[in-house]
């Protein structure tokens, strides 16, 4: 393996982890985040509802990635990702809230399409495979990493611990990205 497609597997193990966190950490969580913002589970519910509908970005998103550049939807993606959990944490209420769990649901699927063209573009063939099951090690890396650690700083301080916790990790996950 080139030592570019290395580096970029390490960033992108970082920052799809931390995306995938910013997904899958609602889910065991949702009743004390409703709590916290004053809402009904149900109505929590329905945001995460709007939020898995991002996937219907992807096919704008590869168009975007090609004349953009894969790297720089990269990047904005995970810029999205962080200020979406931020704006998640610092949310006085459902809406401000709901707005940066779009965002990040939204945003998810554009770092996998233009991640995916990448490694397409520097993976030979026979290597791909490997490379792409790799990147998908993220999923249960998210819930491994991102949902204990959530669960223990919402005991020690509020619900809004998790994205703070994610949106660093994506943070973290962007620099690696940036050469």
């Amino acid at each position: 393996m080139r030592p570019e497609v290395r580096r970029a597997l390490w960033a992108v193990l970082i920052a799809r982890t931390a995306a995938n966190g910013g997904l899958r950490v609602i889910y065991p969580f949702l009743p004390a985040i409703a709590r916290g913002l004053g809402v009904s589970i149900g109505a929590l519910s329905a945001v995460v509802a709007m939020r898995n509908l991002g996937g219907l970005v992807t096919p704008f998103t590869a168009r975007a990635a090609e004349s953009t550049g894969r790297r720089t939807m990269m990047v904005g993606a995970m810029v999205t990702v962080v200020a979406g959990c931020l704006l998640t944490a610092g949310a006085p209420g459902l809406v401000v809230a709901a707005t940066g769990i779009l965002m990040v649901g939204f945003a998810k699927p554009v770092f996998d399409v233009a991640m995916q063209a990448w490694f397409g573009d520097r993976v030979p063939y026979a290597e791909r495979g490997r490379v792409l099951g790799i990147t998908e090690l993220t999923w249960s890396l998210a819930l491994i990493i991102t949902v204990p650690l959530s669960g223990w700083l919402i005991s020690l301080t509020s619900w809004r611990a998790p994205f703070v916790l994610i949106a660093l990790f994506s943070a973290a996950g962007l620099a690696a990205m940036i050469p």
